[in-house]
């Protein structure tokens, strides 16, 4: 089923979409444009959809992922970077330019996701996710950025960090490199430079 769906969405996006994480679920990032032709797969497939958090406000041009289900498959759908903001029960999208930079620096992988993140952009990402959504660095994050620390370009992993995340990038890159990831979500909060 997965390759199924994998199939369609690569034919539907023409190989517009990454595939963000396989942890528990499938986080599936696709241009805004596609989402309906993504939708309309899912419930085609038999899927049962519902919005994430619809409760929550979202801020600027962020939006609701949403989530499918069908039988022990869950996908979540991402039509852009959004993370929990410092206001509560809100979305904030990650700059644009860090989106674009997902999408034209994605590795086309040997198996039936096709595309994930590049290294830089996957720890970005996972650093995004520990500040902004978890406040904590599960087990799972601090073994993949472990992982990935090993196969970076230390120059463009800055340039990443710039994207997204500014005046705090320097910092943030440090505290990367150095393995002091619990640090990340604390210092983000009181860092005075940003």
């Amino acid at each position: 089923m997965n390759k199924k769906i994998i199939d369609s969405i690569s034919k539907s996006t023409q190989d517009n979409f990454i595939i963000l994480s396989t942890h528990n679920d499938i986080d599936i990032l696709i241009d805004g444009y596609y989402k309906y032709k993504i939708i309309n797969i899912f419930n085609n497939l038999g899927f049962k959809s519902q919005i994430k958090n619809p409760e929550s406000t979202c801020l600027y041009y962020a939006e609701h992922d949403i989530q499918f289900f069908k039988d022990n498959l869950h996908y979540d759908l991402h039509s852009n970077l959004c993370y929990k903001g410092l206001k509560p029960n809100s979305y904030i999208p990650i700059d644009k330019t860090f989106e674009e930079y997902c999408f034209k620096t994605k590795i086309k992988s040997n198996d039936v996701w096709k595309y994930k993140l590049s290294p830089e952009a996957n720890i970005v990402h996972i650093v995004c996710r520990i500040i902004f959504d978890k406040k904590t660095v599960p087990q799972h994050y601090q073994n993949k950025l472990e992982s990935l620390l090993n196969s970076i370009d230390k120059d463009e992993l800055l340039y990443a960090l710039e994207l997204a995340l500014f005046k705090y990038a320097k910092h943030a890159y440090n505290l990367i490199l150095n393995r002091k990831f619990e640090h990340l979500s604390t210092s983000y909060i009181a860092c005075c430079d940003y």
